[in-house]
């Protein structure tokens, strides 16, 4: 089976990419969602009250909260990797071993930064202007502020594109995107 990861910054157009390439018959594996629900497990919960505990209340993650503690600086940014990032890993790699589908694709925000692209068959890294980063994830109900302290913890991508098998630099409209994704799409099944 084949496993193909998408990664790139946040807002740059990922979960699009994933999207697109699915509608060829793959089955999608969310590190975002993933993450999600792994913050309603209660060892998991219990963990974060450990290290913030003013993101927990009433036994619950209280997400903007803790999204506010975590990029607020490298040491409390590092303490939450370090808590969540083998989680998601063991999840996905659980996930990976699936085999009922003709592709899988990984939608992972930190696919290079964490190594995870090596065991992928192919990668591809999605790219953006910051500025329509920021409009993106504004339409999805980010602050501003928010945005910028997230980027401000992710890689630069001319950094990654080094790991990348493709670069899809989505700063068009989604139809001009979905053709990239095509030729993607046949150049991995050519």
């Amino acid at each position: 089976m084949i496993k193909i990861g998408i990664g790139g910054n946040l807002g740059s157009g990922k979960s699009t990419v994933a999207k697109f390439l699915a509608a060829y018959g793959g089955k999608i594996i969310d590190a975002d969602k993933i993450t999600h629900e792994l913050l309603t497990k209660r060892r998991i919960i219990n963990k974060i009250k450990k290290i913030f505990p003013k993101a927990i209340a009433n036994n619950k993650v209280l997400k903007k909260e803790l999204a506010k503690l975590v990029f607020k600086n490298k040491n409390n940014y590092q303490k939450y990797y370090d808590l969540i990032m083998p989680e998601i890993l063991k999840t996905i790699d659980k996930k990976l071993k699936g085999k009922n589908h003709n592709f899988l694709i990984v939608d992972a925000p930190l696919l290079f930064e964490t190594g995870l692209y090596k065991k992928m068959d192919y990668n591809i890294l999605v790219t953006s202007p910051k500025k329509l980063k920021i409009e993106r994830m504004v339409k999805k109900g980010f602050e501003k502020e928010d945005i910028l302290a997230r980027l401000k913890f992710q890689a630069k991508e001319k950094d990654l594109k080094k790991y990348a098998d493709f670069v899809i630099v989505n700063n068009k409209d989604k139809s001009k995107l979905k053709k990239e994704v095509e030729k993607i799409f046949k150049k991995i099944w050519k």
